[in-house]
Parts: C-alpha cells; sequence; structure tokens
C-alpha cells in the first residue's frame, strides 16, 4: 500500500516537473520561432488586459467598504486626508481605464503591445496606491488589512510572468517589514508579512506553470488542426477562423487590407531535379523568409496551397509595402540551401482594399491570384500590383 502511495506521489511530481519543462522550453522560443506560444503569450495578455475590469470593481468595493467601516465605526485616522486623496486618485485612475479598455474591447482588434502597456501601468499604479495605503494603515492604526488585500489580490488576478511577479512581492514585503520593524519592531508581524509574501509568491507561480502547461495542451490541440506543420503558418481552415477579426479590424481603423499571393517559381522542376526532401526545405526557408518580413500581429500568414502561400496584412502605405514585398524577393534570391545549385524565387500578386464590407474574402483572394497569374506571365520573380509590375 506504502509503496503504491509513493510510486503516485512519485508520478505526481514528475508529471508537474516534465509541464514545467515544457513551459521553460516554449518559452525560451517565444520571440516568434514557436507559433504555438506566440499565440499563448498573445492570449495571456489579453487575459490580463480585460481582468483589469473586474478587478477594479472588486477592489473599489473592498476600499469603499473600508472607508465606510472606518466612519461608521468612528475610527480616528490621523492619515485620514491620505487615505482619501489616495482613494479618490486610484478610483479617477481605474474608472478612466475600465472605460478606454471598454472602448477598445468594442474593436475587432487591439495590439498586443497596447494591451500589455496598458495592463503593466494600470498594476503599477495599484501597486504604488496599495502600498501606499498599507503604508498610512499601518501607522496609523499598526494593522496589516491592506498588506494582506494587496497580496491576495496580485496573487489572485493577473497571470503575470514569474520574474516581474517575484519583483513585486519582494518590494512590496520589504517596504512592510521595514515599516514594521521602525515602528513596533514585532517580530509577529515581520513573519506574517513573510510567510504572507512567499505564501503569494509560491501560489501566483504554480498559477501561472499552470495555466501555461494547460494553453500549451490545448494550443496543441487547437494548432494540429487549424496550423501547418511544416511552415507553423495557419492552414486554410485556421485562417477563415480569423480572417473576419482582421478584416474588421482594418474597417475600424482605417487600414487597407492587402491580400498578398506568393508561389514559388517552378517548383515542380525543383522537386523532379532534386527530390520532395529538398523541396520541403525550400518551402520551410521561404516561409521563414516570409515570417522575418510579416511578423507584426496584423500580419496573417498562411500556407494556401503546396508551394503557395498568402498573406493578409493591415496597411496604411501600400508603396511601402511593395517596396517591402521587393526587399522579400531579394532575400529569397540570396537564401542558400545545401546541395541545391538553383537560386529560389517567388512570384507575387498584391490586391488592397480600403473598405471591405461589400465582399467577400474570396472576391479578394481571386482578386490577389489575378494578380499573381500577371507575376508569373512577366518573367516570375517580380511584385504585380493593379497590373504594374515591381522588381
Amino acid at each position: 500500500m506504502k509503496s503504491k502511495i509513493l510510486s503516485e506521489l512519485a508520478r505526481m511530481v514528475n508529471a508537474i516537473f516534465s509541464q514545467v519543462a515544457e513551459v521553460i522550453t516554449a518559452r525560451r522560443q517565444r520571440k516568434g520561432d514557436n507559433p504555438i506560444y506566440r499565440e499563448i503569450e498573445a492570449e495571456r495578455i489579453h487575459s490580463n488586459y480585460i481582468r483589469i475590469i473586474p478587478a477594479t470593481v472588486v477592489l473599489l468595493i473592498v476600499e469603499i467598504c473600508g472607508m465606510l467601516w472606518a466612519i461608521w465605526t468612528n475610527v480616528k485616522f490621523d492619515y485620514g486626508k491620505g487615505f482619501l486623496c489616495s482613494c479618490i486618485i486610484f478610483t479617477f485612475v481605474s474608472v478612466c481605464v475600465i472605460i478606454a479598455i471598454e472602448i477598445d474591447l468594442r474593436k475587432s482588434f487591439i495590439s498586443n503591445k497596447k494591451k500589455k502597456s496598458v495592463y503593466i501601468a494600470y498594476w503599477i499604479i495599484y501597486m504604488v496606491e496599495a502600498l501606499s495605503f498599507s503604508v498610512m494603515e499601518y501607522l496609523d492604526r499598526g494593522a496589516i488589512n491592506n498588506y494582506i488585500t494587496f497580496i491576495i489580490v496580485f496573487t489572485l488576478l493577473p497571470v503575470i510572468e514569474p520574474i516581474p511577479k517575484l519583483c513585486v512581492f519582494a518590494v512590496s514585503m520589504a517596504i512592510e517589514v521595514y515599516l514594521i520593524l521602525y515602528t513596533t519592531g514585532s517580530i509577529k508581524t515581520v513573519i506574517v508579512c513573510i510567510a504572507l509574501a512567499l505564501a503569494g509568491v509560491l501560489f501566483s507561480q504554480i498559477r501561472f506553470f499552470y495555466y501555461m502547461s494547460n494553453a500549451l495542451a490545448n494550443k496543441k490541440l487547437e494548432f494540429s488542426a487549424n496550423g501547418d506543420p511544416l511552415t507553423g503558418f495557419m492552414n486554410r481552415r485556421g485562417f477563415e477562423h480569423r480572417v473576419n477579426a482582421m478584416r474588421g479590424f482594418c474597417d475600424a481603423n482605417g487600414y487597407d487590407v492587402c491580400f498578398i499571393m506568393m508561389d514559388i517559381d517552378n517548383f515542380k522542376r525543383f522537386n523532379d531535379v532534386y527530390g520532395h526532401v529538398k523541396g520541403d526545405i525550400c518551402i520551410k526557408a521561404v516561409a521563414d523568409c516570409i515570417k522575418e518580413h510579416f511578423s507584426r500581429p496584423t500580419d496573417l500568414c498562411v500556407r494556401y496551397g503546396g508551394e503557395e502561400f498568402l498573406v493578409v496584412t493591415a496597411q496604411r502605405n501600400v508603396p511601402a509595402l511593395l517596396e517591402h514585398l521587393t526587399k522579400l524577393l531579394k532575400n529569397i534570391n540570396q537564401m542558400k540551401i545545401e546541395d541545391v545549385k538553383d537560386s529560389v524565387s517567388v512570384s507575387v500578386g498584391v490586391y488592397s482594399v480600403l473598405n471591405s464590407k461589400k465582399k467577400s474574402t474570396q472576391y479578394f483572394i481571386e482578386k490577389a491570384d489575378e494578380q499573381l497569374y500577371k507575376a508569373k506571365n512577366s518573367d516570375k520573380n517580380c511584385v504585380a500590383y493593379k497590373n504594374e509590375i515591381y522588381r
């Protein structure tokens, strides 16, 4: 019986460590090499972004109830004005942030950079407000209620990365411990503060890795259905799920939606000469080049067919996009594939539209395809846009 329990515990511990190792391995590739992790990061950022709304409501209720309770019980505050000013400032900032987020969420797409900036700024403001409340509360009544609230909120609400969260807990604990030793010197209270911070660190790290491990497992299943394993791009099914959100973002923000069809030139001959293994290496190399040039959150890269790619991108300056595409052609020409003497080239067809509501996605793809055939019929290795050829 004991051996069974020990073996089960060992299995659970091994499973936990393997999940943590998988998350750490994926995080090392988070700068775009791992498309699955990149999507998980985007979802985590969005999750933190929208969590600000319920978090703010809860925090405001707690703070307001605390103030009302103090007034009702006739608690005399030496730092009453400080409490009140801090509460008013935080309430004003929080309401402004909530309104801004609500406006953003009505749009079909908000950049991850903006979301991340907003939620980091918000939690910094909350940290400053919470710690100032905590300092005033301890100086006034010798209580650590607000410090406890701060630890609980930061442990449970945002799914923030381990190192930044560790820094937050360390700063909050250091300030509280210094304050206690400076005023009362109560060792018991110091021990409670340190224990709370350590518990917060432990549970928040467990929560982070549990969240990321589950997200990785779910995303792998989703990617197996919607992603292309060779290139890391979306397949046509995944593209159909996302293109409408992309079009909505462009229409709402005044961007041109640009549909870019790309096809590797003479690929059948390449396969006949060098074989299908080298053909796959060639497709992967071209996809990597495309990924380097179209890596923004507003770029959708799709493996549309065997050697055919589709990129949908938001643009304000189409001429600059055409110049960007000619640089892409140059980079693809300069690629080196082992044991392959011939250079690789692609032909590109571009179609852009300012307001995409009137036509279907299929219509735009067909228009881009028409331009692709123009490029193919113009000695290939070029970009066709509005029947003009760019090299």
